[in-house]
């Protein structure tokens, strides 16, 4: 894997008692992978299911690594991995039934990046100072912007914006969206939970990855601005940065 730089926040925000969220990053000399989970159902719940999504996703990804899957069908495998882990748990346990989270992530490995996705986390890619959200919700809300009900604008502001199409761990399968991209050293990229996105636009999102800010500041700068505009929710960040230049 390239020397690459990445660091990560999350917090409860101003308003939850507790954080749902769960956050993975971490780099080993074959691969790396970081991943945000933004669990739902309940007290209890929404927490036993990101962080079983999230253990469930490690095991399988570092399983399927030293087994030499290709990148796609290791993230394939690691995702129907946390699915089946979150689903049988709900199933088993009548305190734990319905729950579930979101899962989005990004694995390199063998000089290729690969995306998985499931609900409404998201992944932002600067490639070449052009800024792409590579993830598309999968929720009613999103449904209705594409088929030109409502703008993107309304969508902010649904009053179901959060009713999620998929998630993992609410069914025995779950359809994820997978994307592959060659390594490319200089890109950013940035995976967040709806906690961010609800209060900072992607205008704003972009412009801070333009920035080229060190790797924890991006990540305080956003969760910052999320607490500034009322955090109603927990709030989650990953940020992947090329190392910083050395000059002289």
């Amino acid at each position: 894997m390239p020397n690459i730089q990445f660091a990560s926040r999350t917090e409860a925000g101003l308003l939850r008692p507790d954080n749902q969220d769960c956050v993975y990053a971490a780099q080993t000399p074959g691969y790396v992978l970081f991943a945000v989970a933004d669990g739902m159902g309940g007290h209890n719940g929404g927490q036993v299911a990101s962080s079983v999504a999230i253990e469930q996703l490690v095991a399988s990804i570092a399983q399927s690594h030293a087994d030499g899957q290709d990148p796609i069908d290791t993230v394939r495998i690691g995702i129907a991995a946390a699915n089946r882990a979150v689903y049988h748990m709900a199933q088993e346990n009548d305190a734990l039934f319905g729950m579930g989270s979101t899962l989005s992530l990004m694995y390199g490995a063998a000089g290729q990046w690969v995306t998985g996705h499931v609900g409404d986390s998201r992944i932002y890619r600067l490639h070449q100072n052009h800024f792409l959200k590579v993830t598309s919700d999968h929720t009613m809300v999103q449904e209705m912007v594409e088929k030109g009900e409502i703008t993107e604008e309304e969508s902010r502001v649904h009053p179901h914006r959060n009713w999620l199409r998929r998630a993992v761990g609410i069914d025995v399968w779950v359809k994820a969206d997978l994307s592959s991209f060659d390594i490319d050293t200089q890109d950013r990229w940035l995976i967040c939970s709806d906690g961010i996105t609800t209060h900072v636009s992607d205008e704003e999102i972009a412009h801070t990855m333009q920035l080229q800010l060190p790797v924890q500041a991006a990540c305080d700068a956003l969760a910052e601005l999320c607490l500034a505009r009322g955090a109603r929710d927990n709030l989650s960040i990953v940020y992947i940065a090329p190392p910083p230049t050395v000059i002289g």
